[in-house]
């Protein structure tokens, strides 16, 4: 019974480190959903996530793309490098925008700074200010893309059921077999336990008894 013990520890370790991860992932998906859904950014450890919906980045990022941003002052951006801030232009009603720096304009206004989509063939009409940026651009994350993009699909929904489904189905069965089986070896255990209380108990009316007849013969 220790070995068998001993075989269930990795699988259960293992086990409850994919549970630790989904309910990261759907933390993540949730604060993904409802930052999206108020327009705004929420930044765990000065980092996010946000999705690009649109090719205008295309080669760099690719439509529906999923990407990692970071906190960066205003001072530090530099040309040529990937930005998120809230878009002044009218076109987009102050919506999220990412696109790549062009030029750095300082004045006793502050800093703006000129953006062109890699994609588009002019720059943006209205420049980023400052106080609306956002953050820099990290990395893309190709494998969150693929998971956002089924999750946004028309049938989405239906995928993330499924999933959740067979999900349970795969934890909440085996973990019933086990708590059976462990019911049933428990009470195989008791029995046993019973059994040999008896057995002794049977031994030791069994000696007294000899003991009796024993002395009665002397």
């Amino acid at each position: 019974m220790t070995n068998a013990k001993k075989k269930k520890k990795p699988g259960k370790i293992l086990s409850i480190i994919f549970n630790l991860i989904l309910v990261l992932m759907i933390l993540v998906a949730a604060i993904f959903v409802v930052d999206r859904f108020y327009n705004r950014v929420t930044f765990i450890f000065d980092h996010s996530v946000i999705i690009i919906a649109t090719g205008s980045m295309e080669p760099a990022i690719p439509a529906r793309s999923c990407i990692l941003i970071s906190r960066v002052a205003p001072e530090d951006v530099r040309v040529g490098d990937i930005i998120t801030f809230y878009s002044d232009d009218p076109a987009i009603a102050g919506s999220l925008n990412t696109h790549r720096v062009h030029s750095v304009i300082s004045s006793i206004d502050g800093i703006e700074y000129q953006t062109k989509g890699d994609n588009n063939p002019l720059p943006d009409a209205y420049h980023a200010r400052a106080e609306r940026l956002v953050g820099k651009h990290v990395r893309n994350l190709p494998l969150l893309s693929f998971v956002a993009r089924i999750i946004l699909s028309p049938y989405g929904y239906v995928v993330v059921i499924l999933f959740l489904s067979l999900y349970m189905a795969a934890v909440l069965i085996p973990s019933a077999r086990r708590k059976r089986a462990a019911a049933k070896e428990a009470e195989i255990e008791r029995r046993v336990a019973q059994e040999l209380v008896r057995l002794r108990e049977s031994e030791a009316k069994g000696g007294a008894s000899q003991d009796s007849r024993d002395s009665a013969d002397k």
